[in-house]
């Protein structure tokens, strides 16, 4: 229990600094306030792959801007994390950040794997992979008052998620992917998979200024080149009653396969745009 920073800090600048961590299940952890960067924060920023599990009780309130409960980055390497435990957080759920100084020729993974309970105000997960595939999979539940509840990007590479759990985002987009960078000097983008056979749910909260692109069950935005795969498999559950249920927009070169065999409950079933490339929408399910 610390008020005055992060609880858990591994903080470290040496070159090729590997990081393995258990939290266990019987541990509680509360951080409250001073500006820190998340109640558990882990950072190489130098090299090194960073691995941890978490199964404690977390609670993280006061930090830093866009802090996390649970926050790992690296600028060289890949990043895991994977959690069973409790976490509640007044910003960032979970957040994984690597890959920045990799390259095309020598990609690494960020992944996000959630079995617990993630109730955030902002994004519940959050993984950004620089150089490779940003890979988000949920079995829990997922729940983020202002923000997406599950948001994967990479500049140079793909992103894949998959939800078997519940993911409900009361002002934002459920699930949200997004490949490609603003300036295409910085990356070429990437395809992205996306495969619910769970519960999303995404809300418009007219009380709450918004601050993302829509308020989508499932949005998808390929900026430069890479094909997208959206499958809402038959015990897939969307529901977006204020906007689009699938939004899936392509703005230069890819393919985009859609395919519902679920139920979608929305003000706008499936939506799919792309500047160069085919589109294909499969429906066998109820919309």
């Amino acid at each position: 229990n610390r008020s005055d920073y992060s609880a858990i800090i591994f903080d470290v600048t040496k070159a090729n600094s590997n990081v393995t961590t258990t939290i266990a299940s019987t541990v509680t952890i509360i951080s409250s306030g001073g500006g820190g960067s998340g109640a558990v924060w882990f950072k190489n920023a130098t090299s090194g792959d960073i691995s941890l599990t978490n199964g404690a009780t977390i609670t993280s309130t006061g930090q830093a801007a866009d802090a996390a409960a649970i926050s790992a980055t690296t600028n060289m390497g890949a990043v895991t994390i994977e959690n069973t435990g409790l976490v509640t957080s007044d910003d960032r759920g979970i957040y994984a950040d690597g890959g920045y100084n990799n390259t095309s020729l020598a990609p690494v993974e960020v992944s996000i794997t959630n079995h617990g309970t993630v109730n955030a105000k902002t994004a519940g997960l959050r993984a950004v992979d620089y150089h490779g595939t940003a890979s988000i999979t949920n079995t829990g539940t997922v729940e983020s008052e202002t923000r997406q509840g599950l948001i994967g990007w990479s500049p140079d590479g793909g992103v894949s998620i998959n939800n078997s759990g519940t993911v409900t985002a009361k002002d934002d987009i459920a699930i949200q992917a997004a490949t490609g960078p603003d300036n295409p000097s910085d990356g070429t983008g990437g395809d992205i998979s996306v495969i619910n056979s769970g519960t999303l749910k995404a809300s418009n909260n007219t009380n709450v200024t918004d601050a993302g692109t829509g308020h989508f069950a499932i949005g998808t935005e390929v900026a430069t080149f890479g094909n997208t795969t959206i499958t809402n498999m038959s015990n897939g559950i969307i529901e977006a009653f204020d906007d689009t249920g699938i939004n899936a927009v392509t703005k230069e070169s890819g393919n985009i396969s859609i395919s519902n065999a679920g139920t979608i409950s929305a003000l706008r079933g499936i939506y799919a745009e792309t500047a160069d490339g085919t589109i294909d929408i499969a429906n066998t399910g109820t919309l």
